[in-house]
């Protein structure tokens, strides 16, 4: 072989050995690098190795900034308000890996980008309180959109719809949504527009609006009578004035609402003359002595409850069905606020101190002396009560004035204020009954009397017999 023709292929293999060696050279040094011309966001990190890498999606995390701006709304968020993180190490590797270094020379040619790569994390409550709070700062000076609603219009005394109100406050839900997808994809802006406005989710044309105003007028066309159990006369009378003033309809979804108070609060005034637990009546006796007495457990006391629960339900149902008085107290006869409600009774006169029961027609069939509680210390409560229970015997526990205990054995036992153990009984222990022994020696708060007396009142009235002690 000719000297030429062997440098020649000397020359080749040279060449080959080189071109192999950069070759590998390359596949070794892509490996741990970038190709050139490659980009992480608006950042060029060509030919940076695996760990310059990792330090670079870690600087994009820490110096990462969103400007949202857009119809007069103007705030940086900045990364740090809401713990932003991005796990450098574990994307560097991932984007070498991706790296098809054996074809590098042919990757050299192109360009990269890493940016679908970025994946951050943070915390998603301090987003959405940060977005709610500036969105709240920015709504305070627009206006609030208003759903179309029905409302009861004084001036023509009817239900009419009120027109929506189209605002021009930001809406916190679709800010914070714009906001996170701008912040998922690492975005530098996010523009705010009116799509992101809170509007109006009921408008006039909604169908539901004029079947919701019929219904309300339905209801002023009637009125609704309050009447008593008894003989159903007339006690009130619920009118459109009320109804108005009581009937609304929610603006989210224009279904009737009742205000259950108010017609409470109406309800305790309308019927405030039926009650008479505790109230002060007067009356004659049959004896002829003009008689008065307050306080006590007996009498009519409205169910206020009830009958609310009633008139709202009817109301919902446009129903003007008359309503009854219900009472969860009731007594013997009505006459009027004021008046005597009861039929037979035991009359306990404090200031006589007698004891007398006069059946359903006002005739007095028993009397007896009696010693009530101590004037000033032990002083039988006036009021109007019943016979809760009988019992014979019955040992009277109590405590005296010094603190010491007592026990004390009666035969009859008739309490009307069983919570304080106050009733009609004997008390053979004394001698004498009447006249002023009750200011000085009276008893603990009981009406003591005569043995035969309490046998007598024991044996002929039964529990719910009423009771009224007055002076």
């Amino acid at each position: 072989m000719k000297r030429s023709a062997k440098i020649a292929i000397g020359s080749v293999v040279a060449v080959v050995v080189l071109l192999g060696a950069v070759y590998g050279a390359g596949v070794f040094y892509f490996n741990s690098h970038l190709f050139p011309n490659t980009k992480l966001g608006n950042q060029d990190v060509s030919l940076q190795s695996e760990r310059q890498l990792a330090s670079g999606f870690n600087s994009v995390a820490s110096n990462y900034a969103l400007e949202i701006s857009g119809l007069g709304f103007s705030y940086k968020l900045d990364s740090s308000k809401i713990d932003m993180a991005i796990e450098g190490s574990s994307l560097a590797s991932s984007a070498l890996s991706r790296q098809d270094s054996v074809a590098w020379p042919i990757e050299l040619l192109g360009s990269h980008d890493l940016s679908d790569l970025l994946s951050v994390s943070y915390d998603e409550s301090k987003l959405k309180s940060v977005v709610k709070n500036q969105v709240k700062i920015y709504n305070q000076e627009k206006t609030a959109s208003e759903n179309a609603t029905v409302v009861y219009d004084e001036s023509s005394a009817v239900y009419t719809v009120k027109p929506e109100v189209v605002g021009n406050q930001f809406k916190s839900s679709l800010v914070l949504a714009k906001v996170k997808d701008a912040v998922d994809s690492l975005q530098d802006s996010c523009e705010l527009t009116e799509s992101e406005y809170d509007t109006p989710d009921i408008t006039s044309g909604d169908e539901r609006l004029t079947s919701a105003a019929e219904k309300g007028n339905s209801l002023l066309a009637g009125t609704i009578k309050l009447v008593t159990s008894t003989d159903h006369s007339d006690v009130a009378s619920i009118t459109k004035d009320q109804i108005s003033k009581w009937v609304s309809f929610n603006s989210d979804d224009l279904e009737m609402k009742v205000d259950d108070s108010a017609i409470e609060e109406w309800l305790g005034t309308s019927t405030s003359g039926l009650n008479t637990v505790g109230s002060k009546r007067k009356w004659t006796r049959a004896d002829g002595t003009k008689c008065s007495v307050e306080g006590g457990s007996y009498g009519w006391k409205v169910d206020t409850t009830g009958i609310e629960k009633t008139i709202a339900s009817q109301l919902k149902k446009v129903d003007f069905t008359d309503i009854e008085v219900t009472c969860s107290k009731k007594a013997a006869t009505y006459a009027g606020a004021g008046k005597r409600d009861w039929k037979a009774y035991v009359d306990i006169d404090l200031s006589e101190q007698k004891v007398r029961y006069y059946d359903e027609n006002d005739k007095l069939k028993f009397e007896t002396k009696c010693v009530t509680g101590t004037k000033g210390k032990h002083d039988t409560p006036k009021g109007v009560y019943t016979i809760d229970w009988r019992q014979s015997p019955r040992v009277l526990k109590g405590e005296n004035d010094n603190g010491t205990k007592y026990e004390s054995r009666v035969t009859y036992w008739l309490p009307f204020i069983d919570s304080r153990g106050i009733g009609l009984h004997d008390a053979s222990w004394r001698s004498t009954f009447g006249g002023n022994i009750w200011k000085t020696s009276g008893s603990h708060g009981c009406v003591n009397l005569p043995t035969k007396s309490a046998k007598w009142f024991y044996e002929n009235l039964p529990s719910g017999t009423v009771v009224v002690v007055h002076s």
